[in-house]
């Protein structure tokens, strides 16, 4: 037989009464406690002791709890059902008018939040605008005039800048429109000239605007 020391038998005790002990491990310890007398005291005080524990923790749930019984229980629960709960909603009853009216204030208190909710997160939502110095739109006031052609205003708005050029004998304005990427049309309104006036001699302003995109 499989010979097991003092301390391995009290682990397999503790294992016994915590119902866990394998069989195999049950004829070890009982061969064991045949042989030894001190592991069969340890064995008989360790039974004694979770009896005696046990004895008193029934004594104190007892003590504690003594209508908890099928008895009661079952009382109870047969009490419960004979309760007239049906007067709570009874409208011919004083029970069921106050139910109904507590339950109508209740719903008409819930829907009056739900609806209060809802509109105060739409106006939270909805930006409201208010006209200031700084906000107000910005409208273009030029407009042409005899002493503001309409191209100029044009050459304004796209950065142009101004060249002043004498024309040369032997030059016409074909030669000048050519010479700085512009057309004659251009030139003549913007010096507010006809073809006729354009004589060597004449000073012209060239507008040299940038057409590149931006």
């Amino acid at each position: 037989m499989f010979e097991i020391t003092h301390q391995e038998a009290q682990r397999l005790l503790h294992k016994f009464t915590d119902q866990i002990l394998m069989r195999e491990d049950l004829s070890i310890l009982n061969a064991h406690l045949e042989n030894c007398v001190e592991c069969s005291d340890y064995a008989k005080n360790l039974t004694d002791l979770e009896s005696g524990l046990r004895r008193i923790l029934h004594t104190a749930i007892d003590s504690r709890s003594p209508h908890l019984n099928m008895q009661a229980i079952l009382s109870s629960t047969t009490n419960f059902k004979k309760f007239p709960w049906v007067f709570f909603f009874d409208p011919t009853q004083i029970q069921g008018r106050v139910t109904m009216s507590i339950a109508l204030i209740l719903g008409c208190f819930i829907v009056t939040n739900l609806i209060g909710g809802q509109l105060l997160t739409t106006s939270k939502q909805i930006p409201t605008f208010i006209p200031t110095p700084h906000n107000l739109p910005i409208t273009n006031n030029l407009s042409p005039t005899p002493s503001t052609p309409s191209t100029m205003i044009l050459a304004t708005a796209q950065e142009c800048k101004t060249v002043n050029y004498v024309l040369q004998d032997n030059e016409t304005l074909e030669n000048i429109a050519v010479q700085f990427g512009v057309s004659k049309k251009l030139i003549l309104t913007f010096n507010n000239l006809k073809p006729d006036d354009v004589i060597p001699g004449k000073e012209l302003s060239i507008p040299l605007c940038d057409q590149t995109p931006s």
